[in-house]
């Protein structure tokens, strides 16, 4: 496998990952995809990418934004439990997002919805299992709201080459830890910051 290094990008050949567009209609939607080439095209890093949901869609895609200064192409979303739900042992991974048993208003969540993840915020909890979701606004996203089943949902995070996955800056809703043993309760948990760890242990 080939590794993209160009620019920083840490991207390979067979890679699973996500990519997000702004084409009108799909504004700020996340599409899960997997890498089958790379190449560089002056300062661009274009990927050749084949889409789970979207088999009969193909080719080279950027994966910097024209302004060069957002990624356009993620990992794949780390695996995340609700705080209830937490199994036994977690499966092989640098990430694992922990979430509130009960979604909120202000949630930043991405809804699973026609074959990729819309971005937007909770900004109503309704009964029979539903939410209200508020996509972001144009451009960053459609702008619209939805109805939307809570088990369609999870939340925002995002990713940055330095950083790796971090929450959103509003709104609290997942936690996530690297290098976790595979044992819980009795596992150690090596936190990206400090407080984060903090609040952890004060929730168990």
């Amino acid at each position: 496998m080939t590794m993209a290094s160009n620019g920083g990008l840490p991207f390979k050949v067979g890679q699973q990952a996500e990519l997000i567009t702004f084409e009108e209609g799909f504004r700020g939607a996340w599409f899960r995809c997997k890498i089958h080439d790379i190449r560089f095209q002056g300062d661009q890093t274009e990927c050749l990418l084949e889409f789970f949901d979207f088999p009969d869609e193909d080719g080279y895609i950027d994966a910097q934004r024209e302004s060069r200064t957002m990624l356009m192409l993620r990992p794949s979303f780390p695996p995340f439990y609700h705080q209830s739900q937490l199994p036994g042992s977690f499966p092989e991974s640098d990430v694992v997002a922990i979430v509130h048993d009960t979604w909120k208003v202000g949630d930043l969540v991405d809804w699973s919805f026609d074959g990729c993840y819309w971005s937007g915020a909770i900004t109503d909890v309704l009964e029979h299992g539903k939410v209200k979701v508020k996509l972001h606004e144009p451009p960053a996203g459609e702008g619209k709201s939805y109805d939307a089943f809570v088990k369609d949902l999870r939340p925002s995070l995002r990713w940055f080459p330095e950083q790796g996955w971090t929450e959103p800056i509003t709104e609290h809703c997942a936690r996530w830890f690297d290098h976790l043993v595979e044992e819980f309760p009795d596992m150690l948990v090596c936190a990206q910051h400090e407080s984060v760890a903090a609040m952890y242990a004060e929730v168990w």
